[in-house]
């Protein structure tokens, strides 16, 4: 059978439809939305890589520059660390001469919201060009990919809460600034609730991530609320900086501030939910709490890099211990309660080992504490001073 005349079908056919076909490919990529990558993390591996972050930083600050580039080659691009990962490797690429892949990363770094204004032209002067052609490309895609309307509401929020605070450290907290304190809380609470419900947790995903220009940081609203808010929001935060939406910064700063706030003799500051399952420890789970716990024993308010104790603290936390304790309700045996005794040794020689926490101020509670049926879960702690 002769194939030709089929073979010159084809080609017509082809020579037909191709103009259409480039036409659909040119549309489909003319239409595509900007949609930024997500990665999910929880805070224990977003640590190690925190922990490997400081290390890279302080190799490019001895200029160290091959060092640090070796310690940055880890694949995750989670929102809590990939702007200033790829801006350090760029500035290390550019240091040692490899222009091609400093630009790389500088552009990574725009498309995720770096703010060029950082960068010194007179440092980078052989791509200062290109560095603006590639800027004013992947911004435009960036701020299309912000909700600017819930953006601009949060920031109308900020604003409020810090306005009438400034009023306080002016003038005192009289009655009426206590009542419009109040009022705004209120309003902002209803506010965060209503986008909350739209959108989940506003991040750095939906709202922008504010590098070079306004940092949008809401959980400062839930900071500034009450002891219920900080427990009721939490979860929220915690949950979109895993899914990779929300800097781990902030669900860090939440859980940090309800025990810095409440901790005292008398109150039994709850973990996040259950934090120990079945008798074991599950580090996972509960190594936001427990890093935040550490960091108050340790004295000192912000996260350090976690393979060396901090190498800061302040006098706040000297004074103070932890004590961990199960809990038994109404409705149970102590048999069945005490089968997660146990844990809490494992649970202490944890942050003796790994968060360099001195034995004297972590203590564990043999014996059950009886309990009227709560929320509050199984597993708790309180501060207590050292002289107790």
């Amino acid at each position: 059978m002769d194939s030709k005349p089929y073979l010159i079908l084809m080609k017509k056919i082809s020579l037909i439809l191709s103009p259409f076909i480039g036409l659909l490919i040119f549309l489909s990529f003319a239409c595509q939305k900007y949609n930024p990558s997500v990665e999910s993390l929880d805070y224990y591996d977003y640590m190690k890589i925190y922990s490997r972050f400081c290390k890279a930083s302080a190799l490019e600050d001895s200029m160290e520059y091959e060092q640090a580039i070796q310690m940055m080659q880890f694949p995750s691009e989670h929102i809590s660390i990939r702007v200033p990962k790829n801006v350090i490797l760029a500035k290390c690429y550019y240091q040692i001469g490899k222009k091609d892949s400093s630009l790389i990363h500088f552009s990574k770094a725009f498309s995720y919201g770096y703010n060029m204004q950082f960068l010194d032209s007179a440092d980078y002067a052989t791509m200062w060009h290109d560095l603006k052609k590639v800027y004013r490309l992947q911004h435009k895609k960036y701020m299309q990919s912000i909700n600017q309307s819930v953006r601009d509401s949060l920031i109308s929020m900020l604003d409020n809460d810090q306005e009438v605070r400034y009023k306080i450290r002016e003038k005192g907290r009289t009655p009426e600034l206590q009542r419009e304190i109040e009022r705004i809380g209120d309003e902002n609470t209803a506010l965060l609730d209503e986008i909350i419900s739209h959108h989940g947790w506003p991040g750095e995903l939906l709202v922008g991530d504010g590098n070079g220009s306004r940092q949008i940081t809401p959980s400062i609203i839930v900071i500034h609320g009450s002891e219920e808010e900080n427990k009721k929001y939490l979860p929220y935060i915690i949950e979109s900086a895993g899914q990779g939406k929300t800097r781990w910064s902030q669900a860090y700063n939440v859980a940090q501030n309800q025990m810095w706030r409440y901790r005292d003799d008398k109150k039994r500051i709850k973990m996040r939910n259950t934090f120990v399952h079945e008798g074991k420890l599950d580090i996972r789970k509960s190594y936001l709490e427990l890093h935040s716990l550490a960091t108050i024993l340790h004295g000192t308010r912000y996260p350090w890099p976690t393979y060396q104790p901090p190498t800061y603290t302040f006098d706040n936390g000297m004074n103070l211990k932890c004590r961990f304790f199960v809990t038994k309700f109404p409705d149970e045996s102590e048999e069945e309660a005490a089968k997660a005794l146990p844990a809490l040794k494992e649970l202490r020689q944890f942050m003796i080992d790994s968060l360099f926490v001195s034995p004297e101020k972590v203590w564990v509670t043999d014996s059950l504490v009886n309990v009227a049926e709560d929320n509050l879960g199984r597993y708790r702690f309180g501060f207590y001073s050292l002289r107790n």
